[in-house]
């Protein structure tokens, strides 16, 4: 499960995907497919909160997501 988050409460200023202890090989998958720099572990990330109950999540920005070939 992936759940995305408001940046306007983190020190987060683009999309980014950051992810909790342990789910680094998953949040590499996601930033990849997203064409997003490298994942942010959520320690590292101001204000984030809770993790995510899978671990991982995309933490949108004020740039949005970039355009998604497919």
């Amino acid at each position: 499960m992936i759940a995305a988050s408001n940046a306007a409460t983190s020190s987060i200023t683009q999309t980014v995907v950051v992810y909790a202890p342990g789910k680094l090989p998953e949040a590499k998958v996601v930033a990849k497919r997203l064409h997003l720099p490298a994942p942010v572990a959520i320690a590292d990330v101001t204000g984030f909160g809770t993790p995510p109950a899978g671990g991982v999540a995309i933490l949108l920005g004020s740039d949005g997501l970039p355009a998604v070939a497919g």
